[in-house]
């Protein structure tokens, strides 16, 4: 136990011990060009606008992916494109869920296709009414309004319905009916599925379809960035690959964490194989 609580100080020492996707920049595969063979579905108009849309790792600020959505594309289109190591470890337990919500200028939007999904966006919506918490934009047009110390506005703010959290469902809005976006590689938006895995979202670019884009919808979302996923090493050790991924685990060095089976077993259990303390842990997997 000494050696590995060594392990652990060393660990948390060193900023080179940290374990990180790597990433790398990936053109649109070619079979997406604007020829493709592929080309036999829905074609969209030379008016279609283009989005581009990125979500962060969890818990940090590097991309995880971007992609190109078309404007008349729905919104589960986009969900179902984007690929997170916790769908890999949740499913190899048979405790994946569908349910997902994006959340987009105080707008919850729910996947709710499958039979059994949950409302993510309920508790949530739930706990901002009854603490009159208001969405960003709400707040910053309250703001406004007293800094101008407009009177009339003053007395009838009371009695004035206020902007609240909104509800849609995802499979029936398509990314033409989103207004007021924020563009920028700044993350303001959120992407949550698995219950409790959230990744920043953000619309980086919008724009009127090319002649050269592809204009079959059935191409998109178009990929323009992935992380390149590579297996882990112990969060602890560094040397072993991780078998066991643990979240909210408190002599972690972070969360998740990353473990590979002798560092796992001599942290979480003693010497009579009996668990020291809880949390959650998964099999680690990447493919």
């Amino acid at each position: 136990m000494e050696e590995v609580l060594k392990a652990l100080g060393k660990r948390l020492e060193s900023k080179k011990g940290h374990a990180r996707l790597r990433f790398r920049e990936q053109r649109p595969p070619q079979h997406l060009s604007a020829s493709s063979e592929r080309d036999t579905g829905q074609r969209l108009s030379d008016d279609e606008i283009l989005l581009t849309v990125g979500i962060l790792r969890y818990g940090h600020s590097n991309r995880l992916q971007e992609l190109v959505v078309a404007g008349s594309q729905r919104m589960t289109d986009l969900r179902d494109a984007l690929a997170c190591p916790a769908d890999i470890n949740l499913r190899a337990l048979g405790m994946a869920v569908p349910s997902a919500y994006f959340y987009i200028e105080g707008t919850f939007y729910n996947d709710l296709r499958a039979a059994g999904s949950l409302d993510y966006s309920e508790p949530i919506i739930s706990f901002c009414q009854q603490n009159s918490l208001l969405p960003p934009a709400a707040e910053e047009a309250d703001a406004e309004a007293r800094q101008r110390g407009d009177a009339d506005q003053e007395g009838s703010r009371d009695e004035a319905p206020q902007a609240s959290y909104k509800r849609e469902d995802m499979h029936s809005t398509r990314f033409m009916d989103l207004v007021n976006l924020r563009v920028g590689s700044f993350p303001g938006y959120v992407f949550c599925h698995q219950g409790c895995c959230e990744h920043a979202l953000y619309f980086k670019d919008v724009r009127r379809i090319h002649p050269d884009d592809s204009h079959s919808l059935s191409d998109y979302p178009i990929p323009v960035y992935q992380a390149q996923f590579r297996r882990q090493r112990c969060s602890l050790c560094a040397t072993r690959f991780a078998v066991k991924v643990t979240y909210e685990d408190e002599h972690a060095p972070e969360s998740p964490a990353f473990w590979c089976i002798e560092c796992y077993q001599a942290m979480h259990y003693d010497g009579s194989g009996k668990l020291k303390y809880q949390h959650k842990v998964f099999p680690y997997q990447v493919n």
